[in-house]
């Protein structure tokens, strides 16, 4: 099992250091992605894996590759995804390959399964396809639908949050065969339109505000976006969908009506499980501070690359002796001023 996943560490440079560095040609590569527990600081990818330990309860991360992102550009997902089974110097055949919504594409599933790799990456929202659309049409709280094309399973689990909004956590794999999983038969002959949704269109949708949107979106069951381009572009879909080929739309969403698994599915629970490795890391690095009052950037993300290093050392120690993070850092500390 393997995962690729961000890690951003914080860093909050003042405005005038920002700006020396931009005059200097060299602008600081801070970035913000507002899932994390600090969302603003340098950015790493890191690739990663589970180490068997010597008196841990659980198996201890250990960082098998990383990817700095320090100017603008560096860093495409997609190229990430495929210089990260690159550069392994190992057999990757029937590896699991686990990665987030920021690595989802068809080129990067494809790569993976060219590798020799199991492959399961979630989908983000804002870029859905069709099967997403169809998993997740009136799907109830609490349930899971999974579809089957050609090797890859699409999986859809609705979960409700404390204000009985339903989101969606939608999940791609190749590592489950479906084999458990009764595909209803779909016939599209003799059935009508069960579809309430009318066909909406862009130009349309332009005069309404967010708010007005989101409610479409509730009423159809339409995911949610980001910015109000990408409210419309769902809307817009969703109702090409439904009413492009009413009998054989009908038929689907008639047949999607008792494919409905109770609880979470496999290929969303091994997501789940995996995906937030790196956060794990992240979790033993901010036991402790670097302690170096720094500005300079390139210096800082040494230190980061560094910190992470350290918790590497103390895993691989763990095979012959067992070590906490903090005794390990204690002991070490004395060896070196020995």
């Amino acid at each position: 099992m393997v995962t690729f996943d961000e890690q951003l560490t914080g860093y909050h440079p003042s405005k005038a250091v920002k700006e020396k560095a931009r005059e200097a040609g060299d602008p600081i590569p801070v970035q913000y992605i507002p899932r994390k527990p600090d969302p603003n600081g340098l950015l790493l990818y890191l690739l990663s894996t589970y180490v068997d330990s010597n008196g841990h309860q659980e198996k201890l991360p250990f960082v098998l590759d990383f990817f700095p992102h320090l100017s603008v550009g560096d860093a495409e997902l997609s190229e990430l995804v495929a210089s990260s089974v690159d550069r392994l110097e190992f057999p990757t055949a029937g590896i699991h390959y686990v990665a987030d919504s920021a690595f989802f594409s068809a080129a990067n599933l494809e790569k993976l399964q060219e590798s020799e790799f199991l492959a399961t990456i979630a989908c983000p929202s804002s870029r859905g396809t069709d099967v997403f659309d169809l998993l997740t049409f009136n799907l109830p709280g609490g349930y899971s639908r999974t579809a089957r094309i050609e090797s890859v399973v699409y999986s859809t689990f609705a979960s409700v949050k404390d204000s009985n909004e339903v989101s969606f956590m939608r999940v791609a794999s190749t590592a489950y065969d479906c084999s458990d999983v009764e595909i209803p038969t779909v016939a599209s002959s003799g059935i009508t339109n069960t579809s309430s949704m009318p066909v909406y269109v862009a130009e349309e949708l332009q005069s309404l505000k967010i708010p007005g949107l989101k409610k479409i979106c509730k009423d159809h069951n339409v995911p949610y976006a980001s910015r109000k381009q990408g409210f419309i572009d769902n809307i817009v879909n969703r109702s090409k969908l439904m009413n492009s080929d009413i009998d054989m739309a009908a038929g689907v969403l008639q047949s999607l009506d008792g494919s409905n698994f109770k609880n979470m599915h496999f290929p969303n629970k091994l997501y789940r499980k995996h995906f937030n490795l790196v956060d794990l890391i992240d979790r033993y690095c901010a036991q402790f501070k670097n302690g170096h009052g720094v500005n300079n950037w390139r210096t800082k993300y040494f230190l980061n690359i560094l910190r992470t290093a350290i918790v590497n050392c103390w895993v691989r120690t763990q095979t012959l002796i067992f070590y906490s993070y903090s005794g390990y850092r204690a002991a070490s500390a004395e060896k070196l001023l020995e």
